[in-house]
């Protein structure tokens, strides 16, 4: 879930932009792959944050991701 603040809240933890890559990736190492990933993005979120939390979840590796909206 990335908020109106651009917080991005993942697994219990709060990231910032800056920093969900890495731990995203570390998080993620041992996952399944072609599970589904789900973002929530508040509506008022520009366009090219919500395309940066999408590129980062397909550079780790996933092959399935989809947005919601709060």
């Amino acid at each position: 879930e990335i908020d109106k603040e651009l917080n991005i809240h993942y697994n219990n933890s709060d990231y910032t932009m800056d920093s969900f890559p890495d731990a995203f990736r570390l998080k993620t190492g041992d996952m399944d792959k072609s599970k589904a990933v789900y973002i929530n993005a508040d509506k008022e979120i520009a366009y090219e944050n919500v395309i940066y939390l999408l590129k980062v979840i397909k550079q780790s590796g996933f092959t399935k991701a989809s947005l919601l909206t709060l």
